[in-house]
């Protein structure tokens, strides 16, 4: 019974990071079309299953900022502690959400690929599109 648990817990995690990867692949970041790594991971996260606070409308950096800050939260790290389990990077499975340094100050989250436990999918300056990244150091680690 584990097993067939242990399963369909793999197949909704393959499942939901494929659609998210599917819906995302071809676009860019962009703050104006709402197509940033908060949309990307809440997106996914309702695909997981879960149950979401509701997500202001902001077109810009600033704009994030400003939502942060009048949530409480210092950063998406602080944010994505407020509704999910903290894990420690290295125990990521796919579909895990993680958090890494950015120029923003603000960090970017990135969504596990679960093809050990650095793989990730988000965005990078250097890349059009959807990239996925092979990143060491992340700010921390969710549950997804």
């Amino acid at each position: 019974m584990a097993n067939k648990v242990k399963r369909r817990e793999v197949v909704r995690r393959q499942r939901a990071t494929q659609a998210t990867k599917s819906k995302f692949e071809n676009k860019s970041m962009a703050w104006e079309r709402e197509v940033t790594c908060v949309h990307l991971a809440r997106f996914h996260l309702a695909k997981m299953g879960h149950k979401l606070p509701k997500m202001p409308r902001v077109k810009s950096l600033l704009g994030a900022k400003k939502a942060l800050k009048e949530n409480g939260w210092k950063d998406t790290a602080a944010m994505l502690d407020s509704f999910l389990e903290p894990i420690p990077p290295a125990a990521m499975r796919m579909g895990d959400v993680a958090v890494m340094q950015d120029d923003s100050g603000m960090g970017a989250v990135v969504i596990s690929l679960g093809m050990g436990w650095s793989k990730v999918m988000g965005w990078h300056e250097d890349v059009e599109g959807l990239a996925v990244m092979d990143v060491k150091e992340f700010i921390g680690a969710w549950r997804g």
